[in-house]
């Protein structure tokens, strides 16, 4: 949602729609510790190095 353009208050309020009660802050902490989660990932599928195929 945050890429389509909302902001995190309005995230927070379609998740509360939903049922699911978080503050604006703990979600803006869980979306910061995704992201670094995600790029750390990024970072390490880079750094492999490429499996060699054989060719017969």
């Amino acid at each position: 949602m945050k890429k389509r353009g909302f902001d995190t208050q309005e995230i927070v309020e379609k998740l509360r729609e939903k049922g699911i009660e978080v503050k604006a802050q703990t979600l803006t902490k869980y979306l910061t510790e995704a992201r670094r989660l995600q790029e750390s990932r990024k970072a390490k599928r880079q750094d492999t190095p490429a499996a060699h195929h054989r060719q017969d």
